[in-house]
């Protein structure tokens, strides 16, 4: 599967797209309409106009387990935006359910190499 229809799943199952908010519609419109390896326009695009929905859009991409599509996640986050590294922290001390404890070890290495600050 395709990371674009990964994340698209990951949003459809936490009820994203069937939200009666207009203003996250238009952002996953904006992702619909947008072409592939544009990660880096939309997450420039959740920080000028979305920026509240910044981890209702990006946990579940994360809870996916998926390894690359954690990695854009952690290269996606600013460690000198304290709401995007104060994410990152939530995110990355949840338990492991999916018993890939040094899989997680390996993504926050390449975290704390970024500047994020891991406890």
């Amino acid at each position: 599967m395709e990371e674009r229809d990964l994340v698209k799943q990951a949003w459809s199952e936490t009820g994203l797209y069937v939200s009666d908010d207009p203003k996250l519609g238009a952002f996953l419109q904006h992702f619909e309409k947008a072409t592939l390896g544009c990660w880096s326009d939309l997450v420039q695009e959740v920080r000028e106009h979305y920026p509240e929905y910044k981890e209702q859009l990006l946990v579940p991409i994360w809870d996916t387990g998926d390894k690359l599509l954690r990695l854009n996640v952690i290269r996606s986050l600013a460690p000198d935006r304290d709401d995007e590294a104060k994410i990152f922290q939530r995110v990355a001390q949840r338990p492991n359910t999916r018993g890939n404890d040094w899989e997680l070890q390996a993504l926050v290495r390449v975290a704390q190499r970024r500047g994020f600050p891991v406890e």
